[in-house]
């Protein structure tokens, strides 16, 4: 391991090599874009990366996303370790554990979470980080027509209707636009009062409008209603389904009435169309809570790490505790 030399650089500063790497890594071709997008024009800041090379070639990289987040009304400085990859070749060999070190090395009074795969998840635990648990990704039927409709297509696969068709019909409902809603930054700070005492992902109208330009070409749209509740979401399709998945809400969760009537109509907006709805999210969440009143909940766990060995100004106890986290996909650092 005496070959390897790591170094800390910036995103921009190694773009076309990091891309190459990340193709070569998980055989997917990556684009410059996304790296573009995710690592160098994140209004939180730009990524820091930490390089393993071997003879002055790329063999491993550990991107430090910057992701803040909020905890009884503190700013906390936070990072997502993401986009972690090693060359097939170089595998099995500790890189990624001294990938892991070197990170945390570089960072100060900084909280680290993420939510590992199943491959890198057994190292993330010999590491010591802790798997506080509490999120969850659900799935759910929106109605009785649309579950009679999954058991029919799930064995004669009938042809499903043109993801397009469903984007455009939604586009031209009342309430729903593709513009991140003007009333945007009240609702954020409406929805961080009424969370004050969890932990939430730091935002602004900014940060919306970035996490929701993904070079991929996802089409958000946002449902939203009289300056007191918003839905960004996406239509997706699975097999031959189609969905809606929520990015976020922000509303002002103390106003029950309001949220139960808007996410009831939001509901029915959408199940004209679409079959399911689904979401990642901590399973203390309020509208997780909500949606639960229409109709069961399927969900399963995902792996949510954390690592508070480098953070000073709070209590790392806090964010060991899954009831304190207030997560939404948003966010996470993929769609």
């Amino acid at each position: 391991m005496s070959q390897i030399v790591l170094t800390v650089e910036s995103a921009s500063l190694i773009r076309d090599e990091a891309v190459k790497l990340l193709s070569q890594a998980f055989q997917k071709e990556h684009q410059a874009g996304n790296w573009m997008w995710k690592h160098e024009n994140n209004p939180a800041g730009q990524s820091k990366v930490v390089v393993a090379r071997k003879h002055n070639r790329m063999v491993g990289i550990r991107p430090i996303m910057v992701s803040p987040v909020r905890c009884k009304d503190q700013d906390i400085k936070a990072v997502q370790f993401v986009d972690s990859a090693i060359i097939a070749s170089e595998r099995g060999k500790g890189i990624f554990r001294m990938l892991c070190m070197k990170a945390l090395s570089e960072i100060n009074d900084t909280l680290v979470f993420n939510t590992p795969n199943q491959m890198s998840y057994p190292a993330y635990m010999k590491m010591g980080w802790t798997d506080v648990g509490g999120l969850v990704r659900i799935w759910q039927s929106l109605d009785l027509p649309a579950m009679l409709k999954y058991v029919i297509k799930k064995y004669w696969a009938l042809p499903s209707g043109k993801i397009e068709d469903v984007i455009a019909h939604l586009k031209n409902c009342p309430y729903i636009s593709d513009e991140i809603p003007e009333e945007a930054e009240m609702l954020i700070e409406l929805s961080e009062n009424s969370m004050s005492d969890k932990i939430v992902i730091k935002k602004c109208r900014d940060w919306i409008k970035w996490r929701t330009n993904t070079p991929d070409g996802t089409q958000f749209m946002a449902y939203s209603s009289k300056n007191r509740f918003a839905v960004i979401f996406y239509v997706i399709q699975v097999d031959n389904f189609i969905g809606v998945r929520i990015l976020d809400v922000i509303a002002d969760f103390y106003d029950d009435k309001i949220i139960h009537m808007e996410t009831k109509r939001f509901i029915n907006i959408v199940k004209k169309k679409c079959d399911f709805i689904s979401m990642i999210c901590s399973d203390q969440h309020p509208i997780l809570n909500y949606l639960r009143r229409f109709f069961p909940v399927r969900k399963e766990p995902v792996h949510f790490v954390v690592n508070t060995s480098r953070l000073q100004s709070a209590d790392g106890k806090d964010f060991l505790n899954p009831e304190n986290w207030e997560l939404m996909q948003s966010a996470l650092d993929y769609n």
